[in-house]
């Protein structure tokens, strides 16, 4: 049922869209989508053979190249309009250089608090849960 809905909506979006497409006139273009279904082959397989870890790999590799199939046919285009209107681009949806200055000042200040909290609540609360009389 995966593969024909993919195939639907893939064939759906090449006659609705065509621009979509103009991507892959590069060949390295193909990597994302040719590893996309080898993932989901790989997955179909796993899945049967009941290797589950493995099988949620390749699941979330399949994901992960559909969505850059997704930005590969998008770009520039982040969120495309409908008829004539202006598209969001990645250009015009930039930060300023100031802002994005800030932001990675706040982020160099910030980052190693979140990750010395994150560290300090696996080490508090690792090991098993011990059930007493006090645990619901």
């Amino acid at each position: 049922a995966f593969a024909v809905l993919w195939l639907v909506a893939t064939l759906d979006s090449r006659i609705a869209i065509p621009r979509l497409w103009q991507a892959y006139a590069q060949p390295w273009t193909w990597v994302a989508p040719v590893l996309f279904v080898i993932a989901a082959a790989e997955f179909r397989v796993l899945v049967g053979g009941k290797r589950p870890g493995r099988a949620f790999a390749h699941f979330s590799m399949a994901i992960a190249m559909l969505l850059a199939i997704m930005g590969q046919g998008l770009y520039p285009d982040l969120v495309p309009a409908l008829g004539t209107g202006e598209s969001l681009t990645v250009t015009n949806a930039s930060s300023t250089p100031l802002t994005l200055q800030v932001m990675l000042t706040i982020a160099l200040i910030g980052m190693p608090f979140v990750i010395g909290y994150t560290i300090f609540i696996y080490r508090r609360f690792k090991g098993p849960v011990k059930l007493d009389e006090h645990s619901y």
